[in-house]
């Protein structure tokens, strides 16, 4: 093998030893990639001294599942924060290898326990090496104003999902769901038929009016904006972006006597986050906001919150089931115009 260990790319010749030297190294490995530009390590080729090529040194096939375990409770056990990582057998001639995958992280900076202190490693050619007082402060502040802006979109992404929400006799749903690490995905035809047929297989698990609906997909500001396609009742819409993110609005009529949830919260985050990791290759992990919404009339003058509940600046009306014990009746104010109200879950 030609390819030589660099920035990017780290050969080791067989797994780590048990010992808490050989566990804290690999650890470090994969900690400095991740404070870096990302990288790989390959379990199973070793690097030849002075500028040789590499040789394969495969390991039997039965070890690697073992193997691939180990390697993510290693760095579970060691790394601070936790580093999110893909480990991969591969099967070649003779055995097989382990490619573990280490992405630049948006929660650097990273750190293992050397001696009691935390040192912060980072990949330097084919070494490394462990981040200066200066460098690490830079990372800590680019990690907190990541955040703060992580927060910022989710927000406002869900406030505009929240704008659209129609004034009728109906409780709303609504979950947006901001990705850690974004993805991308263009404008096309091709993209825009796809999410359609992705939407309509999951709205099965939303319960609804009918039994089966299609979805209208079509272009928004950098997302694609979807709704089912009866004209009579659009009880369900919402926005997908091109960055992995996205929103999902349920209505349901909360008179019945059917439950206020009803697994439409869970099923809404599964089919956001089931985009953004498996298609768009989006980081596992993110921030979400959860809300219920639904309208208060004019001559509503008494109302309950369901338990666990909080009223966001108004009182919501009574939709709980009958079994359900409700909180004190609150006397609100009188409006003189319909509005949404907010309940905080």
């Amino acid at each position: 093998m030609s390819v030589p260990e660099s920035d990017e790319l780290d050969f080791k010749r067989e797994p780590s030893g048990n010992g808490e030297s050989e566990r804290r190294d690999l650890a470090a490995d994969v900690a400095a990639f991740a404070n870096g530009s990302g990288g790989l390590i390959i379990i199973g080729i070793e690097q030849s001294e002075g500028d040789g090529p590499a040789t394969l040194t495969p390991l039997p096939m039965v070890q690697l599942d073992p193997e691939e375990l180990r390697v993510h409770q290693i760095v579970a056990g060691s790394c601070r924060p936790t580093v999110e990582l893909q480990v991969i057998p591969v099967r070649v001639s003779g055995g097989g290898v382990l490619v573990i995958s280490v992405p630049p992280s948006p929660r650097r900076p990273h750190a293992v326990l050397v001696n009691e202190s935390l040192r912060y490693p980072l990949r330097h050619g084919s070494t490394k090496r462990y981040l200066s007082e200066s460098e690490l402060a830079n990372l800590y502040r680019n990690r907190f104003r990541d955040a703060a802006a992580q927060v910022a979109t989710l927000q406002d992404r869900h406030q505009a999902l929240a704008n659209r929400l129609p004034l009728t006799d109906r409780a709303w749903l609504t979950v947006a769901l901001q990705p850690t690490r974004t993805g991308a995905v263009e404008y096309s035809r091709q993209v825009a038929s796809e999410l359609g047929e992705f939407v309509t297989q999951r709205a099965c698990s939303f319960p609804s009016w009918h039994g089966h609906t299609d979805f209208y997909v079509r272009g928004g500001y950098r997302s694609y904006r979807f709704r089912d396609m009866h004209d009579d009742v659009h009880s369900r819409f919402g926005d997908l972006y091109l960055d992995g993110a996205g929103s999902i609005a349920h209505g349901w009529d909360y008179r019945g006597d059917g439950p206020v949830d009803d697994g439409r919260s869970g099923s809404a985050m599964k089919t956001l986050s089931e985009r953004s990791s498996t298609r768009l290759n989006c980081s596992p992990g993110g921030r979400s906001i959860v809300r219920m919404w639904t309208a208060m009339r004019p001559w509503w003058r008494n109302s309950t919150f369901p338990q666990g509940a909080r009223s966001c600046g108004s009182i919501a009306p009574h939709f709980v089931r009958a079994s359900m014990d409700p909180c004190p009746s609150v006397r609100s104010r009188p409006w003189s115009t319909p509005r949404l109200i907010c309940v905080v879950w």
